[in-house]
């Protein structure tokens, strides 16, 4: 007998667990209530999502003008809202990025630059390289009075030593290959920087190679190799003659033997009179002659001044060597110092050290000093109906609900209202959207323009408001502004409140509507009228432009995205079921998620969001069924959204006095 369980087949007797923690899924409601504005900002990368959490960032990121206007006034859009938590802002202007290039000292590329902010306002950037105050370089970049600067900037990256046989050596390095040649001429090693990435790979690759030693200088381990490193061709490994040694005593014969670590000597060939060690006892070569003349028989003398040559890893290797006939001369290879000075430029115009440009590198040797030179090439841009559509295109990428087109454009209004249906019905992710009109458009005009929208995903502002704009001057904006502060206030407050008798922080608006006489009009003509009252300015209701009938999930915004907030949040909820076996034991565990769900929903607020509503009798939700049918589990429930109560009626019932006077 055996025993099938979790998976595994058991047939020696044991004990064995398992821990369910299927009633720890989070509960919690994970759909967001965030608002997307997309505008011209040319300093901001085209296409590219930003996320604001309040206006200085959006100011630390380059958004300015109109756009700066719109953002900051959706987060603070009515003092009956809160704000939008996040509001992620897309430019879909096609601005490029001011670039200049800094040559090295043969002319050729060394670093392509470009400005971190794009747009115009790039080319106001300016670039200065000096040689460090010690090696390296002095880089500068300014703007205006701001300015970033960094001394030495250098990367001594390993050291090569030689301590082979053959009479002379080099090395090459490219971006992406290390060459060893002993002799000149002969290569010994090839070694592709793809399979040694590092400086601490490519010196430990280096010093396998027999009569080759690398070392790791200044920390560098972990920076790259792989185009990390100056270029260098055909560097000869310098050498000279740093002692003599020669055998004076009565023995036949005596040999010399050097490796990289030691010097023997023998006398007579066979009998060792010495072992030097050159790491720890005799680090240079003064210690190594002195070590020598102390012996009997032995003379060594130091060529030249070179006494404090390291002797360790840097003397020509022999084996055996005669120095009984002739004195033996003692040959030195100076290390070659492979440096990654152009790396380590483009990593500090990369670092958070320096905030005007970025770099990468363009060629294989460092930048050679230039006078103060200006970035070039930056440009505005102007957005074209393929640069929205592109724009829509990549915030399909982001989980937004609300979307707020900074255009007049109706060929943009278009587009937007397409890219919520599409992101609504077929990618799973609902929002909707909100437009507005030019400034100087007319009721007729705004209720034509509502009805070529004719979509429940969609509201039209017609009205422009008055803000103060960056110097402080009160200024009329059009009224895509107040559509995106209308768009905040919902993104503000909890899914299903309707912004219908909200006011807006606005200083004023274009003109001031009739109540009903034009508010009537509009109404009926999907357009959200904007009303002035002695108390501020008002929405009049929050509608979309939706036409075709009086449902209340298609005509008021409130109430279409709160059964838009419903759906997703059960469809999340429902997610982790997908591949699951069907099963009593599943339907349970779908039916027990869904209820979770909606009645997180149905908490009133201020403890929950109050999006379902309902009483004992008429309950926020019911008839909650699951069918089971081959691989599909239908589910169905009556949920009541809640819906914004638009009109009141009072009934006075007037009656006479009738009463007795007694005297």
């Amino acid at each position: 007998m055996a025993l099938f369980f979790d998976g595994q087949l058991y047939e020696t007797p044991t004990v064995v667990s398992r821990i369910d923690d299927t009633a720890l899924a989070n509960r919690n409601l994970t759909v967001g209530n965030v608002l997307a504005i997309l505008g011209s900002a040319p300093a901001l990368e085209p296409k590219a999502a930003y996320r604001f959490g309040g206006p200085q960032d959006a100011i630390d990121a380059g958004v300015d003008g109109e756009a700066l206007v719109a953002v900051t006034a959706c987060f603070d859009p009515s003092p009956e809202t809160g704000a939008p938590a996040t509001i992620v802002f897309m430019s879909p202007a096609p601005s490029t990025q001011a670039a200049l290039t800094l040559l090295d000292a043969g002319s050729g590329n060394a670093i392509a630059l470009a400005a971190t902010r794009y747009g115009l306002g790039g080319n106001a950037d300016k670039v200065k390289v000096e040689s460090g105050t010690h090696k390296g370089k002095k880089i500068t970049t300014q703007v205006g009075t701001r300015y970033y600067t960094q001394d030495d900037i250098h990367r001594d990256a390993l050291s090569v030593q030689y301590h082979g046989m053959m009479a002379d050596a080099r090395l090459s390095v490219t971006d992406t290959q290390v060459t060893l040649e002993a002799p000149m001429g002969t290569a010994v090693a090839t070694i592709g920087l793809n399979d040694f990435g590092t400086v601490q790979a490519l010196a430990d690759r280096i010093s396998v190679t027999p009569g080759w030693l690398a070392t790791v200088l200044d920390g560098n381990e972990d920076k790259p190799a792989l185009n990390g490193l100056d270029a260098l061709t055909n560097q000869t490994l310098a050498s000279a003659t740093v002692a003599n040694v020669q055998f004076t005593g009565g023995a036949a014969s005596a040999a010399i033997t050097i490796t990289g670590t030691q010097i023997v000597l023998e006398a007579p060939v066979g009998t060792t009179v010495a072992t030097l060690d050159l790491v720890a006892d005799n680090p240079t070569i003064a210690d190594v002659v002195a070590a020598i003349d102390a012996l009997g028989g032995w003379t060594a003398s130091v060529s030249g001044s070179l006494g404090a040559f390291t002797a360790a890893y840097q003397l020509r290797a022999t084996l055996q060597h005669d120095v009984k006939t002739l004195a033996y001369a003692i040959v030195g290879f100076t290390p070659v110092t492979v440096t990654g000075d152009l790396q380590a430029c483009v990593d500090w115009f990369n670092s958070g050290s320096e905030g005007f440009v970025n770099a990468r590198r363009a060629g294989t040797l460092p930048p050679a000093n230039q006078d103060w030179t200006y970035l070039a090439g930056g440009s505005n841009g102007s957005a074209t109906v393929q640069d929205w559509t592109a724009a829509f295109t990549a915030l399909q990428a982001e989980d937004v609900q609300w979307v707020a087109p900074l255009s007049s454009n109706p060929a943009v209004w278009d587009m937007a209202d397409a890219h919520c249906a599409y992101m609504s019905k077929v990618a799973r992710s609902e929002r909707r959207n909100f437009v507005g009109a030019a400034t100087g458009t007319t009721d007729a005009a705004a209720i034509a323009a509502a009805k070529a929208l004719n979509s429940d995903r969609t509201a039209l502002v017609h009205l422009g408001v008055y803000l103060y704009n960056a110097n402080g001057a009160l200024t009329l904006y059009p009224a895509y502004v107040a559509a995106a502060m209308i768009a905040a206030g919902f993104a503000g407050q909890n899914p299903g409140q309707a912004m219908t008798n909200r006011a807006l922080n606005v200083e004023g608006v274009e003109r001031k509507l009739r109540v009903p006489t034009d508010t009537d009009p509009l109404i009926r003509g999907g357009v959200i009228p904007l009303e002035n009252r002695p108390t501020g300015y008002f929405v009049c209701k929050s509608i979309s432009a939706w036409l075709v009938n009086d449902n209340y999930d298609k005509v008021e915004i409130s109430v279409g995205a709160g059964y838009d907030f419903l759906a997703r949040n059960l469809r999340e909820a429902l997610q982790p079921i997908i591949g699951r076996t069907g099963s009593p034991f599943r339907m349970a565990d779908a039916r027990t998620r869904c209820a979770a769900v909606l009645d997180e929903l149905s908490k009133p607020e201020p403890n929950g969001i109050g999006l379902l509503v309902g009483d004992a009798e008429n309950p926020p939700w019911k008839n909650l069924r699951l069918d089971l049918s081959g691989d599909v589990l239908a589910i169905q429930v009556d949920a009541a959204v809640g819906i914004p109560i638009n009109y009141i009626t009072i009934v006075v019932h007037a009656r006479a006095y009738s009463g007795t006077l007694a005297a």
